[in-house]
C-alpha cells in the first residue's frame, strides 16, 4: 500500500512519472501480481511467480507500445516495478520486528544522495546511523542475537533498495537514460 502511495506521489510530480506507472494505472495490472512476485523472491520458479512475471512483462510491453517507449524507458519501468516488489517484500520482512516500513522509508527520505548510496550498499557507517535512528524511535537492538540483527539489516536493506530503484527509475524514465545501479555510482 505504501509503494502505491509513493507511486501516486511520484505520479503527481509530472505526467512522465505518472506514465512510468502505466502497467497499474492504464493496463490494470493487479496489486496481487506484485504481491505474488514479492512472496516468490526466494522461489522464482514457482508457478505463481512465473505467472506474475509474465503478467508484469506483458503489461510493461503493452505500455511501451501504447506510449512508444524507448528501450531505456521500458527498462526504467521494469526497475520501478522491481522497487515496488522489493517494497512489498520489505514490509513482510519487517512485520516480525514490529517496526513499520514507514519508519525506514521516512528515514531514507532524510538522507543526502551520498548517504542514500551508502545505505543501499549497506556500508558500516550508514548502518550505525540507522541503528541510532532506531534507538531514537524506541527500538533498542543492543543485546539482540546476531541472527536477528542480520535479519533486521536485510529488511532495512530491502526498504532502501526499493526506494533507490523507484527514485532512480523515475529519473531514468524522465531523462530517457540508463538506470544507475547503486553498485556503479559514486566513488
Amino acid at each position: 500500500m505504501i509503494a502505491f502511495a509513493l507511486a501516486l506521489q511520484l505520479s503527481a510530480a509530472s505526467p512522465l512519472s505518472r506514465e512510468i506507472d502505466c502497467p497499474i494505472l492504464e493496463i490494470g495490472l493487479s496489486p496481487s501480481t506484485l504481491d505474488a512476485l514479492a512472496k516468490s523472491v526466494d522461489q522464482p520458479n514457482a508457478d505463481a511467480a512465473v505467472t506474475a512475471k509474465a503478467e508484469l512483462r506483458k503489461a510493461i510491453t503493452q505500455c511501451g507500445e501504447l506510449h512508444r517507449w524507448s528501450k531505456n524507458k521500458a527498462a526504467a519501468s521494469a526497475y520501478f516495478f522491481t522497487g515496488k516488489i522489493e517494497s512489498n517484500r520489505a514490509k513482510t520482512m519487517l512485520a516480525p520486528f514490529g517496526i513499520s516500513y514507514d519508519l525506514f522509508d521516512n528515514y531514507y527520505s532524510t538522507l543526502t544522495p551520498d548517504q542514500k548510496l551508502a545505505a543501499v550498499r549497506g556500508e558500516t557507517p550508514a548502518m550505525r546511523d540507522m541503528i541510532r535512528m532506531l534507538a531514537t524511535n524506541g527500538f533498542l537492538i543492543h543485546g539482540w542475537p546476531d541472527d536477528k540483527i542480520r535479519q533486521l539489516g536485510r529488511a532495512a536493506g530491502a526498504v532502501f533498495n526499493a526506494r533507490w530503484y523507484m527514485e532512480e527509475a523515475v529519473v531514468s524514465f524522465e531523462g530517457d537514460g540508463l538506470f544507475r545501479s547503486p553498485l556503479k555510482v559514486g566513488p
